[in-house]
C-alpha cells in the first residue's frame, strides 16, 4: 500500500521520528549538492520584498521523500509517526545541518537580544532556537533523525550537540562530507549576515531564512508499508 502527499519541511520533521536503515548508503553529498540547495534558498530569499517575512505563493520543490511506516511513538504528551527513510536521506540530513547552523547563530545572539527586550507575541532568539530544536533535531530526548551507524557520532556532534564544523572529528569519507557540508553552510550563513548593521537585523534575517526553510521548501512524501531491499 502506498500513499503520497505534499508537505513542507517543518510539517514533515515536526510530526515524525525518522530512522536511516543500515542498508542505506552513507552520507554522500558534496559541496556542489549543498551549494545547489543553498542557491535554491537564496532564490527564494531574493524574491522577497523587504517588508515580507515569507511569500506563501513562492516555493521550491525538493523532490520525493520515500518513507516506510514503522508505527507510532509517544513522547511526552504527543504522538509521532515513526518511519524508515527509504529515499531522501541526503536532503533531510543536510536540512538538519542547516537548522543546527542557524541555531548556532541564534545562540550567539541570545546575550545581545535577551528575552525581556521583546514585546508580547514576539519570539526572542532563545525561543526560536528551542522551537527549531524540537521541530528538527530532538524532541523529549528522541532524535528527529537517527543517522546511519557509521555517520552517527559525527552527525550527533554537528547537529544534536551543535558543534561547529571545526570541532568535529572524522575518520571516514562520509563523516568528512558531513563536516564539509556544515562548513559550507556556515560560510554561506556568515555571508548572508555580513552586511547587517545590527544584531536585531541579523535576527530578522535569520527569521526570514527560517520561514523559507519551514514553509517554502516542499517535498512529495510517499509512504509505503513495505519495501524490497
Amino acid at each position: 500500500m502506498t500513499e503520497a502527499y505534499q508537505s513542507n519541511l517543518k510539517k514533515l520533521f515536526s510530526t515524525s521520528i525518522l530512522n536511516i536503515p543500515q542498508y542505506q548508503r552513507a552520507y554522500s553529498w558534496d559541496s556542489k549538492h549543498v551549494r545547489d540547495l543553498l542557491n535554491d534558498i537564496d532564490s527564494l530569499y531574493d524574491s522577497l520584498s523587504p517588508e515580507v517575512v515569507s511569500d506563501t505563493d513562492n516555493f521550491h520543490y525538493l523532490g520525493t521523500i520515500v518513507l516506510r511506516e514503522q508505527g507510532k511513538i509517544s513522547l511526552g504528551d504527543s504522538d509521532f509517526e515513526k518511519y524508515d527513510i527509504i529515499d531522501g536521506q541526503q536532503r533531510l540530513l543536510t536540512i538538519s545541518l542547516l537548522i543546527s547552523t542557524i541555531n548556532q547563530k541564534l545562540e550567539q545572539l541570545e546575550e545581545d537580544l535577551p528575552d525581556d527586550i521583546f514585546g508580547p507575541g514576539e519570539r526572542p532568539p532563545s525561543r526560536v532556537k528551542d522551537r527549531n530544536r524540537e521541530d528538527y533535531i530532538s524532541y523529549a530526548g528522541e532524535k528527529r533523525i537517527d543517522a546511519k551507524k557509521i555517520n552517527q557520532d559525527t552527525f550527533n556532534d554537528l547537529v544534536v550537540f551543535n558543534k561547529s564544523a571545526n570541532n568535529a572529528d572524522t575518520t571516514l569519507s562520509s563523516q568528512k562530507r558531513l563536516v564539509d557540508s556544515k562548513k559550507s553552510i556556515e560560510d554561506w550563513l556568515d555571508t548572508k549576515l555580513k552586511n547587517t548593521d545590527s544584531q536585531r537585523k541579523k535576527f530578522e534575517r535569520l527569521n526570514q531564512l527560517l520561514n523559507i526553510i519551514n514553509s517554502d521548501l516542499e517535498v512529495t512524501v510517499t509512504e509505503v508499508t513495505e519495501t524490497k531491499e
